[in-house]
């Protein structure tokens, strides 16, 4: 009889940004890595953008019921970020997607990676078009 080993995967987040304006802002390297994972947390600020994260993910779950809650900012950012830290006892590539930059006035992404960084959680960030791309854009 055939012995089989049981190697587990190695568990990842990929956290993304779409962008300043909508998913419109996103790059190809963001989508492929969405695309890539078993499951894609979303805070997304339009329909648009929630409705195409979820024709190129597996899976989609939309976290912005949790900012609707009138509890404390740390108390949401907490909620927000446990609920991404549990879809990786479940699954082994796990993606979380916001609205503009993932690292600008997210504290949701920091606690995210502070956490990642005391578990050995390996992650990668991919950002979208940023406003300072906007901006030189505009000041040509």
């Amino acid at each position: 009889m055939k012995k089989t080993l049981d190697v587990k995967k190695e568990k990842k987040l990929v956290i993304c940004g779409t962008g300043i304006k909508d998913s419109g802002q996103m790059t190809l390297e963001t989508i492929g890595a969405l695309g890539k994972c078993d499951i894609v947390f979303g805070l997304l600020g339009n329909r648009a953008s929630t409705e195409l994260i979820k024709k190129i993910s597996r899976r989609f779950q939309d976290l912005s019921f949790l900012q609707q809650d009138k509890t404390l900012d740390l108390q949401v950012n907490e909620r927000i970020a446990n609920s991404v830290l549990e879809g990786l006892q479940v699954y082994d590539l796990v993606g979380f997607v916001v609205q503009g930059h993932p690292l600008f006035y997210a504290a949701h992404t920091q606690m995210l990676i502070s956490r990642c960084k005391k578990t050995a959680i390996p992650y990668e960030i991919y950002n979208g078009i940023s406003s300072f791309d906007a901006i030189m854009t505009a000041l040509n």
